[in-house]
């Protein structure tokens, strides 16, 4: 090669980093995310988680909810801005006197964590159905708080049916709740924020190799893309979590995080399996003594959806991500529980290519409610035209 061949070629190399520099948002979100550019950078969050934790003020069954007549916006997310207002009683419904069709009990995906009110699933529904529904989930709620908040609130509100959310990370924070309880702290919401969560994957862009690897990592963006192409490095198996790109948008997964929740190796998962049990069936007891049906709902993970769309080679180290769910489908089937397993038509709609979580984090955007409330709404339907014990749904429904 001649002088002048070499010469372009690291005139063209050259021109081609710039612009990698110039325009970060051209590289794979994986990418970004390892460098920490563009949206799914390091860009600082905590004014916003600050913000988040001022709402909430400590409650002596429940651990802690809202603060009562909240009316704030949320902002500094890389996801998303919201308004949070809450009633005299720190819920997030204007009912507060009954009666009323349904209750919906539940944490994060219920309580519409990242959307304002009338996306989440609960106001939708009422949209669809003509219907009173009121809101009782709260964010990070596990079963003992849930049931707390169905003897305070849920049964004087008379609702015909109560709805409770069940999400895979229950049986972690059932186990979470009773070792509060034990510690004697009066607030349950501070102490959470206190436990080290050791087995939290780290930081992507905290990652990197010392030395020549470290240097080109952090400034040569076309070295990163070549890793990426030839999944090598923290882009291969076990590497940072993987993405999955659905019609335009790309979303990160924890697999780790998801697959943990149903490790019932961990003696935490076994106690809070039987804790999340008993609550299940003291909640129904206390329901159907107040003249309301009672029904589970079961929200699927980000990484139960979007599993089909991984590569194979990803999946085999994943474990079962299902294995919550699935194990408290068979219990609800086992005990005569209505239940609806979303999981199976949001993997159909995943592999259809809809996005329907935000980009990196973990609960369902605005779509993944819309279609939660359309399915919720039929199956809701039935249990109170009919009384029976409704279905659990799959892609067809």
């Amino acid at each position: 090669m001649g002088r002048s061949a070499v010469a372009l070629s690291l005139a063209a190399g050259a021109a081609a980093e710039a612009l990698l520099h110039a325009a970060p948002q051209a590289l794979p979100a994986a990418v970004q995310a390892a460098l920490g550019v563009g949206p799914y950078g390091r860009r600082s969050q905590r004014s916003f988680y600050q913000a988040w934790h001022a709402l909430a003020a400590p409650d002596a069954a429940a651990g802690y909810r809202c603060a009562p007549h909240l009316d704030v916006w949320l902002s500094g997310h890389r996801d998303f801005a919201y308004r949070v207002r809450t009633n005299d009683r720190g819920l997030r419904t204007p009912h507060q006197q009954g009666p009323l069709e349904v209750a919906a009990i539940g944490d994060s995906f219920t309580f519409g964590y990242g959307v304002d009110e009338a996306a989440a699933w609960p106001a939708a529904l009422a949209e669809l159905t003509g219907w009173r529904v009121a809101n009782l989930g709260v964010s990070g709620y596990g079963p003992q708080s849930e049931l707390a908040v169905l003897c305070s609130d849920g049964l004087a509100l008379r609702p015909r049916l109560v709805l409770w959310q069940f999400f895979a990370n229950d049986y972690e924070d059932a186990g979470l709740f009773a070792r509060w309880q034990q510690s004697g702290q009066p607030d349950l919401y501070r102490w959470l924020r206190q436990v080290p969560d050791e087995q939290a994957p780290a930081p992507l862009a905290a990652t990197k190799a010392g030395g020549l690897r470290g240097w080109l990592h952090r400034h040569v963006r076309s070295y990163e893309l070549a890793k990426y192409a030839l999944g090598v490095g923290g882009y291969g198996p076990g590497g940072y979590p993987p993405w999955v790109r659905v019609k335009g948008a790309a979303l990160q997964l924890e697999l780790a995080r998801a697959a943990r929740w149903a490790d019932f190796d961990r003696a935490e998962i076994r106690v809070g399996w039987q804790l999340t049990c008993d609550c299940l069936l003291q909640a129904r007891r206390m329901a159907e003594e107040g003249g309301a049906r009672f029904a589970v709902v079961l929200a699927p993970s980000k990484e139960e959806s979007y599993w089909a769309r991984l590569p194979r080679r990803q999946t085999r180290l994943a474990g079962d991500v299902r294995g919550s769910s699935r194990r408290m489908a068979a219990f609800c089937r086992q005990q005569g529980l209505p239940c609806l397993d979303l999981g199976p038509s949001f993997a159909a709609a995943g592999q259809a290519g809809q996005a329907l979580y935000f980009a990196v984090d973990a609960h369902w955007n605005p779509a993944g409610h819309a279609l939660a409330a359309r399915h919720v709404a039929r199956f809701a339907r039935t249990i109170l035209a009919t009384g029976g014990l409704g279905r659990e749904t799959g892609p067809s429904d």
